[in-house]
């Protein structure tokens, strides 16, 4: 037995009523390990941000993706906070000194 994937059964149950922008998105769910890999990396080691994407090769995320993951993560780290931190696995402390430094990344 095959489960369907969350996507494909929100298509398959609304398949009318759900406007594109709202299904999730298939690059962001494939590569959820990887922002939480890279947003771990900037804000727990104080990492660059293209540095610890550029990592990410060598873990095997092909380079034609690297753009767009550093385009999330950086969205990601825009919008975090200690309201959110959870989501990526980073404690509280940890983000509220990584904001109290001025939120680096480059």
């Amino acid at each position: 037995m095959n489960p369907i994937p969350p996507a494909n059964l929100l298509e398959l149950t609304y398949p009318q009523s759900l406007p594109p922008d709202c299904l999730p998105d298939p690059f962001r769910i494939r590569h959820r390990a990887d922002l939480q890999e890279v947003l771990c990396a900037v804000v727990r080691d104080r990492r660059t941000l293209p540095a610890a994407v550029a990592d990410l090769t060598q873990r095997g995320v092909a380079a034609g993706d690297l753009p767009r993951l550093q385009e999330l993560t950086s969205q990601e780290l825009e919008g975090l906070a200690e309201h959110n931190c959870a989501r990526w696995r980073l404690g509280l402390r940890e983000v509220q000194l990584w904001i109290g430094a001025g939120r680096p990344r480059d």
